[in-house]
């Protein structure tokens, strides 16, 4: 444990003290984020192996959190409210036609189906947030116009719209219908939205009329509704990025006692988890492990399900399965089989090892071999 700490003190401090060198050569701080992450990874000069990918996972998606919401925060409604129609066109049309762009390519060249195609390219379709805030925001730019705005509200809405292109290409990957994907997409945007409404005015109101004994708290209120914004959107089926994005925007743009204090509370906070999200994301790249892409390499794994070839496979929880009413981190599932979709009553739902699997739930997986995934529903 002392040694973990030891080494987290070490990549803040070089992550830190590096920016001030990276400055005057004008080259993106989180470049440095990245090549230090891998170089403490497994393949990397320190070589501490880390390949939990679903901690990695968790770990980047409570960091985003924090860094979606200090996006919104920072930004001035005044400024961007004539440009938003702008923004989120740019936002939503883009990830789509990169998505497009990319499938094609993808069929064309590596000779995956169009669906696979699209599936890498909504993976790759959103700009990083939070490398286009800490530049926009770090960087004298001069940018003519509302440009800058514009670029802050499309790049904290992308994400979103990425993440639901996710999850529609692999409803339709899985031969679900378009009519339990739409109820879906309606429903990530409206809980999304009206979640982020409710706290952030909520939020507000008790700003404005609990005064705390300690200016410390006011921070400490602001990280627990950023989070909740988050959480309590996901729970009940929104898009919990969304929510924290808007939570922030409008509570951003109120008055707020000690906003200033609270301001720079977040603007340290989010540079903190960007210094845990990129180092983190990036150690658990394997370079070692990485394929030389040379002609057909992206290959289409085919599973048998019911006389057919698929690249997914459904399989059906029993009650009496060993995996049922359990998370998936505690359901001892093989490291081979990977869960990539839950459906439940007509819903779908994105696991992460929190998730329990209920019985009669129908978990869309893929694995190295089909007895594998045989194995889940017999034990």
């Amino acid at each position: 444990m002392i040694s973990l700490m030891i080494i987290c003190s070490l990549v803040l401090l070089i992550c830190i003290t590096s920016t001030k060198i990276l400055y005057k050569f004008g080259v993106p701080i989180l470049l440095i984020f990245i090549v230090l992450g891998m170089l403490f990874g497994s393949d990397g000069i320190v070589g501490i192996y880390f390949d939990n990918y679903e901690l990695a996972s968790d770990i980047c998606s409570i960091a985003l959190i924090f860094i979606m919401f200090y996006g919104g925060f920072g930004t001035n409604w005044k400024m961007a409210k004539p440009i938003a129609v702008q923004s989120i066109l740019m936002s939503s049309l883009g990830v789509v036609i990169t998505a497009g762009l990319t499938g094609l390519f993808s069929s064309i060249v590596f000779k995956t189906s169009l669906l696979e195609g699209l599936l890498i390219g909504a993976v790759i379709a959103s700009t990083d947030a939070a490398a286009v805030f800490a530049i926009l925001r770090s960087q004298k730019l001069n940018l003519k116009g509302s440009i800058a705005s514009i670029l802050e509200i499309e790049s904290g809405s992308n994400d979103p719209f990425a993440y639901m292109l996710t999850i529609i290409i692999l409803g339709l990957m899985s031969n679900q219908g378009y009519g339990s994907i739409v109820p879906m997409l309606l429903n990530q945007i409206i809980v999304g939205i009206l979640a982020s409404i409710v706290l952030a005015k909520l939020s507000v109101y008790l700003l404005r009329n609990v005064m705390f004994e300690i200016e410390g708290f006011y921070p400490i209120f602001i990280t627990a509704i950023a989070i909740l914004s988050y959480s309590l959107s996901e729970y009940f089926g929104g898009n919990g990025y969304l929510s924290v994005y808007i939570t922030g925007i409008i509570i951003g743009n109120s008055k707020i006692p000690h906003k200033k204090s609270i301001f720079q509370f977040f603007d340290g906070v989010s540079w903190l988890m960007q210094n845990v999200l990129v180092p983190n994301g990036s150690t658990v790249i394997l370079p070692g492990d990485t394929l030389v892409l040379s002609g057909n390499t992206l290959a289409n794994f085919e599973y048998y399900k019911e006389g057919k070839s698929t690249n997914l496979v459904e399989i059906s929880v029993n009650s009496d399965s060993s995996i049922a009413n359990k998370s998936i981190k505690d359901s001892n599932i093989n490291k081979d089989i990977l869960i990539v979709m839950i459906k439940r009553n007509d819903k779908v739902i994105v696991p992460n090892g929190n998730t329990v699997i209920k019985p009669k739930d129908i978990l869309v997986v893929t694995a190295n071999d089909f007895e594998e995934v045989e194995s889940l529903v017999i034990a």
